[in-house]
């Protein structure tokens, strides 16, 4: 439940984040960050940007980028 704040929390300070960002900020597994995110963006509060971002290196599949609905922040 901590976490699941601490994820909250970073998310809206950050305005966007991706799940490696998430999981840099919160130190939580990518499984565990991408379970909770999934679940906010079911219930409403966060969505899927449309954006992808370069990962660190350039290597791999750039991240999905999500940020708190205009909803989430009232």
């Amino acid at each position: 439940m901590v976490r699941d704040i601490k994820v909250v929390e970073t998310m809206r300070e950050k305005q966007t984040s991706t799940l490696r960002e998430i999981t840099d900020s919160v130190k939580l597994s990518k499984s565990a960050a991408w379970k909770l995110v999934e679940k906010l963006t079911e219930k409403g509060p966060v969505k899927e940007t449309g954006q992808k971002r370069e990962s660190r290196g350039f290597l791999g599949r750039p991240s999905t980028v999500y940020k708190f609905t205009e909803y989430a922040k009232k």
